[in-house]
């Protein structure tokens, strides 16, 4: 077999193939033997006719179209292999001759794309302040209260903002009730902005038993068949209740928390606040990094990789929709989308993936990162921590490879150090 790569744009590589039919013929005693099954001729018992004798009867490129597809393999993995390709699709294949003087046929590759990186590392980024002051420390112990607080009923005023009002209600548009547009015993507090604008704010100042005409207008982002339409809700107001914090003390800390004293607690909070800031503070100044770096490199990715990425986020979101007892399906029936939309609002994550990365791997060339034995025995020492895997038995999955998928992760944590600037 010969080949030569006849021509490469970007990331589209055609590669030309020969062979003569001695090469051939190996070929072609393989696709005799998968298929003399299906041949019967007079003299013969089914499967059992020789070669030349199909050959003969029904011409000798009986055979030829699936030696071909049986060669194709063979030849384009050796060839990828030696000439240090990585495709990144299907390749497709174009049979140019076929007769006895030989083979000729060419294959469309497309390869991993050439990455030129501009800036990578060393960005000058001003991280957010991780400052905890002392108005950070009350809002996280308001919050706090909130999450403990009781509910107390009210039956000696009328409602107010953050009241919680029990209610029946049925909505109307030109008269006519519509699905979805009743409820029996709602809860719904005031204020919250849980229900259509204007609704909440015409249920203010009212009693206990107090029958509301609520008038409103669906905004313009709703469901076809409600959109910009006004409707009038019947309101039933039945029990009226608000939130009632508990005191900030000892006793309220002990119940809450593994401490003793306000003091104790107050300390804890303004602690885990610091280090939330800090947390925060690194993640913004790697992905600030990571977006300049993007930014900077030049890549030109192939269609038919957005295409495979895009196929592998539809997966993954089909699996995240089975978690909820639904299917892609039903998912398009609702939202009254089609595969093609769903995959055009994604594809800018898609490409954003992709070209992350492509980074990645750049700068692990670009900076020679390497994984020694030592960080690869750390991190299996690491693994056993948080895993139910005894050391012996993470070493046998990982060692399958040669430690591959370790070397890989390990030598992306390097790249991500290395441009997030914790290098």
């Amino acid at each position: 077999m010969e080949y030569n790569i006849r021509s490469k744009e970007n990331s589209h590589i055609i590669i030309d193939y020969s062979l003569d039919m001695t090469e051939f013929e190996p070929y072609i005693e393989q696709a005799y033997q998968k298929n003399k099954g299906q041949y019967a001729i007079a003299g013969f018992r089914k499967g059992k006719v020789p070669r030349r004798i199909l050959e003969s009867h029904y011409g000798k490129e009986l055979f030829y179209d699936d030696a071909f597809n049986l060669m194709l393999p063979d030849h384009y993995d050796r060839s990828i292999k030696e000439l240090e390709l990585e495709p990144v699709a299907q390749p497709t294949f174009d049979l140019e001759q076929l007769d006895d003087e030989g083979i000729k046929y060419y294959a469309n590759v497309v390869v991993r794309p050439e990455v030129t990186l501009g800036q990578y590392k060393d960005f000058d980024i001003e991280a957010p302040s991780t400052e905890v002051t002392e108005e950070d420390i009350q809002q996280a112990i308001d919050l706090e209260r909130e999450k403990n607080a009781r509910m107390k009923t009210i039956d000696d005023r009328e409602t107010k903002d953050g009241d919680v009002v029990t209610i029946d209600f049925v909505g109307r548009v030109d008269g006519e009730a519509f699905d979805g547009g009743s409820g029996e015993g709602f809860d719904l507090t005031l204020g919250s902005g849980s229900f259509i604008p204007g609704f909440e704010d015409q249920l203010i100042g009212r009693s206990i038993g107090d029958e509301v005409q609520v008038e409103v207008t669906f905004p313009e982002n709703y469901p076809e068949e409600l959109a910009s339409k006004d409707a009038v809700f019947d309101v039933t107001i039945h029990a009226i209740s608000e939130k009632e914090l508990p005191e900030l003390d000892d006793d309220f800390v002990m119940d809450i928390s593994e401490f003793d004293t306000v003091d104790e607690y107050k300390q804890s909070v303004s602690e885990k606040l610091k280090q939330d800031k800090e947390d925060y503070a690194k993640t913004f100044v790697q992905n600030e990094s990571f977006n300049r770096a993007i930014e900077a490199m030049e890549v030109d990715i192939p269609r038919e990789m957005i295409d495979s990425e895009l196929e592998n986020m539809l997966h993954d979101f089909e699996h995240q929709l089975s978690h909820q007892g639904l299917d892609l399906a039903k998912y398009y029936e609702f939202t009254s989308q089609t595969e093609d939309q769903l995959k055009e609002q994604m594809e800018p994550e898609a490409i954003n993936r992709l070209k992350g990365s492509l980074l990645f791997e750049a700068v692990i060339e670009a900076e020679g990162i390497e994984v020694t034995e030592e960080e690869i025995e750390a991190e299996i020492d690491r693994m056993v921590e948080e895993t139910q895997y005894d050391r012996e038995q993470l070493k046998q999955i990982y060692s399958q490879d040669d430690f591959y998928y370790l070397k890989q992760n390990l030598s992306l944590r390097k790249a991500t150090q290395v441009v997030g600037g914790q290098v």
